[in-house]
């Protein structure tokens, strides 16, 4: 079973960073979002995951996503963009916990663009979440889950990324 969890999850980074243009569709795809985060004075946090498949990712979102902890910080301080891809290879994406929807985000647009911001970000593994500065290069990355996800600590590591990101 650990095998074809292996295999799906490469064949989803796959997928998910094959050919298309990655920087005209990344920055077309986090353009609303960037500037709602400029326009607030906040920080983009960018999240791949599989939750309906991957333990590793269902650990995240229960251990820090919907921990007061983190939900208490991002509302305060980030414009947070899930990409949740699904088992039968549906995918939703919702920027600050609401489903994007058209003109921000049309279907085709979304694709190319989750994609692109894949292989921009060089997505190999999920979960995976990356803090992104003004001018949308990662100040900080998280790859996979530990067993022992602790909100508190991936809230410390987000506001040091941010500090020295600022100097």
């Amino acid at each position: 079973m650990k095998a074809f969890f292996a295999a799906f999850a490469m064949l989803l980074v796959f997928a998910l960073s094959s050919a298309c243009r990655a920087d005209g569709a990344a920055k077309d795809f986090l353009s609303h979002a960037r500037a709602a985060a400029t326009a607030e004075k906040k920080t983009v946090l960018v999240v791949f995951s599989g939750y309906d498949w991957s333990p590793a990712c269902q650990r995240f979102e229960n251990d820090i996503l919907k921990n007061s902890a983190f939900k208490n910080y991002a509302k305060r301080n980030l414009v947070v963009v899930k990409i949740d891809v699904k088992k039968d290879g549906a995918r939703s994406v919702s920027v600050d916990g609401r489903p994007a929807s058209p003109p921000e985000f049309d279907a085709g647009l979304s694709e190319a663009a989750e994609r692109g911001l894949a292989a921009s970000l060089k997505v190999n593994s999920i979960p995976f979440a990356a803090l992104l500065d003004a001018d949308g290069k990662p100040i900080f990355e998280m790859r996979g889950c530990p067993r022992n996800c602790d909100a508190k600590d991936f809230v410390k590591q987000l506001r040091a990324a941010i500090r020295k990101s600022r100097k």
